[in-house]
């Protein structure tokens, strides 16, 4: 009964001498356990084609495995303005991302208030027109009537801003005599006709107008002789007076 005793004894001693080597082997292994588990994230956004970045690095697909903590999530897609965001990933977890479509706005002024704007062709309104438009390459025509049209290309990479200077489309107007109306008698007859549009009168036969409507006026000694015409844009007139007898 006494050696019973005895090795009981000597027993306990030894548990008792090896139970804090175990607990703290226990407690190791524990806490290796929880520092190695690792995390799913899932990264899912709004568009197609997108690349996630994780901590810097592209990934494969939109699924990886993290260490727990802090990790920045960046999110890029074609058009689109980066998604970046910082996740403590503590669990399995999924992330949406919201990417917003790149977009600039392009500003159209012009020196001549209600002119029209065209981009690509198409009709945008008047001046001042400002719309927000993709990246790209847009070609720009601002028109207004009696005046000449404006036109560029504009790389939309930024804010822009345009300013359409406006020229006018004058009509070009020349006056010719036919000799048959003129004294050829007078070498100096054709300097004696007087040329006037509404009642300014012009040096030389040869001048420009705003379009519209103007009273052409000819005068050579005794005689005069005077008519309006409604003048277009950019086009070329001659002017040619002529006279004759009715006979009666």
């Amino acid at each position: 009964m006494q050696e019973k005793r005895w090795v009981i004894g000597i027993s306990l001693v030894l548990l008792l001498l090896l139970l804090p080597s175990l607990l703290f082997a226990q407690s190791t292994s524990r806490g290796r356990s929880r520092r190695s588990a690792n995390y799913e994230l899932t990264v899912n956004a709004n568009v197609k084609g997108y690349q996630v970045h994780i901590d810097g690095n592209a990934i494969k697909g939109n699924k990886v495995t993290l260490k727990p903590g802090q990790h920045t999530v960046l999110v890029k897609a074609k058009g689109y303005f980066d998604w970046q965001e910082s996740v403590n990933v503590d669990s399995d977890q999924t992330i949406n991302a919201t990417l917003r479509p790149i977009e600039y706005r392009l500003t159209v002024n012009s020196n001549i208030k209600g002119a029209k704007v065209y981009i690509d062709g198409n009709s945008k309104g008047t001046t001042i027109y400002t719309e927000d438009l993709k990246p790209g390459t847009y070609k720009v025509l601002v028109s207004q009537y009696g005046y000449q049209d404006y036109t560029t290309t504009v790389n939309l990479n930024q804010n822009r801003e345009i300013n359409a200077n406006l020229q006018p489309a004058y009509a070009r107007v020349q006056v010719r005599f036919s000799t048959s109306i003129l004294n050829s008698k007078d070498k100096g007859a054709e300097g004696k006709v007087e040329i006037y549009v509404d009642g300014n009168r012009q040096n030389g036969r040869s001048f420009q107008l705003m379009p519209g409507e103007h009273t052409i006026q000819i005068i050579s000694g005794g005689f005069s002789v005077q008519q309006s015409f409604n003048f277009n844009p950019g086009q070329n007139y001659t002017v040619e007076p002529n006279m004759g007898l009715s006979i009666q």
